[in-house]
């Protein structure tokens, strides 16, 4: 009888908090007014670099528990996806060059001080993607590479943090000392598909743009004909050379990552399961680990099962105590 009421006890505690905590983490966590703060390092050579323009853009709303683009972004065909800190890297590098194209306008723009830190106060929840003016310094061209970064996020203990501390990295490129004859450069791009079981989805061809500083410099057709890929050769080394997926085909989204010289455009299909299970505008909040937890699962039910699991512990130390004091009997 005794073991019969600690045993309700329990199941009560593990029920009432997976009855009462969703409400107290709507209070949290889904107030849009939620006041959040960004602070970005650039440190080149291990020395921090003043006066650099950096600029944020919410691309992504946060609500009940979910991520989804917010206007202009919900028009691209980006993929949301944000599994890893790989794929997070590619949802950076393929908002950015539209954001460029687009001129759309910075949520908000702060210059790094002395101490190299930029730091943004007083932003509501969302996603936001972190780029920067170029810069120079020793002879070279510094270009800050795009980063998102999620807010509210978990960490590592299980709880929620309205702040992200962020250290940009870059790429390089030297600066020509003799202007009069330029250096140049090639880039390519690679069309990639995912789309298994679905490949009669697939348009006969499409389009890429390459962005000279943002704007459209040439526009390049891909097909089976040419392997789903194009070069460009003799392009300025001193500017920012981006791709961009101008229209994205029915039933798809796309990602971009740039491995070397090669711009790698995946298209991956859209299935009804997809569709039905995670729309490619929402995802759950970001976890601070290299494999975050499986899409869509709720951080309630997880606090809920690890209380009871506590004490169904404690239960089982009370029984084994028990027994030995029979056995001692």
């Amino acid at each position: 009888m005794h073991i019969q009421k600690i045993l309700n006890s329990i199941i009560s505690i593990a029920l009432g908090i997976s009855i009462l905590s969703p409400a107290v983490f709507a209070v949290d966590v889904q107030e849009s007014n939620h006041m959040c703060d960004i602070s970005v390092l650039d440190m080149i050579d291990d020395q921090p670099i003043p006066d650099v323009e950096f600029q944020i853009y919410r691309v992504a709303d946060y609500h009940d528990g979910v991520f989804s683009w917010v206007p202009p972004y919900d028009e691209y065909s980006v993929t949301l996806d944000m599994d890893d800190k790989t794929t997070m890297s590619n949802l950076a590098e393929t908002l950015y060059p539209y954001i460029r194209r687009d001129n759309i306008q910075a949520t908000a723009t702060k210059k790094t001080g002395e101490d190299g830190t930029a730091r943004f106060t007083s932003l509501q929840t969302g996603i936001y993607l972190i780029t920067s003016t170029s810069h120079s310094k020793g002879g070279y061209r510094y270009q800050t590479i795009p980063v998102i970064v999620l807010l509210p996020h978990l960490l590592a203990d299980q709880t929620l943090s309205y702040s992200v501390d962020t250290e940009v990295k870059h790429t390089a490129a030297i600066i020509p000392s003799d202007s009069s004859t330029p250096t140049t450069i090639s880039r390519h791009a690679l069309k990639i598909w995912d789309d298994d079981d679905y490949e009669e989805a697939r348009p006969s061809a499409i389009s890429v743009q390459l962005l000279k500083d943002g704007v459209i410099y040439d526009t390049a057709t891909l097909s089976e004909h040419n392997g789903w890929r194009t070069t460009w050769s003799r392009l300025d080394a001193s500017a920012e050379w981006t791709v961009i997926e101008p229209n994205v085909p029915d039933n798809y989204t796309v990602s971009m990552r740039q491995e070397g010289v090669t711009f790698v455009i995946t298209n991956s299909y859209l299935t009804e399961l997809d569709d039905e299970e995670v729309p490619t505008s929402e995802k759950p909040i970001d976890i601070e680990d290299d494999k975050l937890p499986q899409t869509g699962q709720p951080i309630v039910p997880i606090i809920s099962l690890a209380v009871a699991g506590t004490a169904f512990a404690v239960l089982g130390v009370y029984l084994r105590r028990k027994d030995g004091a029979n056995i001692d009997e």
